[in-house]
């Protein structure tokens, strides 16, 4: 586990130097606490269906962090913040076993698509 946290943690500090002059809003490197990147949540103004779409393209699988918002599964309404934050963000790939090269690559195809 160890091993695994700390892999996923390399590769969430490889994303931030590598978008962080992008237009997103990148989750927080907290010094004082160890964050353990089960996914990499990245969001912008722009829809994230856009952004999933020309990662695509580019052959990178991005998703929405989840599948819908609780509220929807319960048929509840009246949830804007949780609906724009839902059609905003994006999961990035971070998995142990993704190269260097692989994620340059996704730092790549996300800088291309944003600017």
């Amino acid at each position: 586990l160890p091993a695994i946290l700390a892999r996923r943690a390399a590769l969430a500090s490889r994303y931030r130097r590598g978008l962080r002059d992008l237009p997103l809003h990148l989750p927080l490197g907290d010094h004082w606490r160890t964050h353990v990147y089960h996914r990499f949540v990245v969001s912008s103004r722009a829809p994230a269906r856009a952004l999933i779409g020309a990662l695509s393209q580019r052959g990178i699988t991005a998703r929405h962090p989840v599948f819908q918002p609780i509220h929807r599964t319960l048929g509840l309404a009246g949830f804007p913040g949780v609906e724009a934050a839902f059609h905003q963000a994006v999961s990035l790939p971070i998995y142990p076993q993704l190269a260097a090269r692989e994620a340059n690559r996704v730092i790549a195809a996300v800088r291309e698509a944003l600017e």
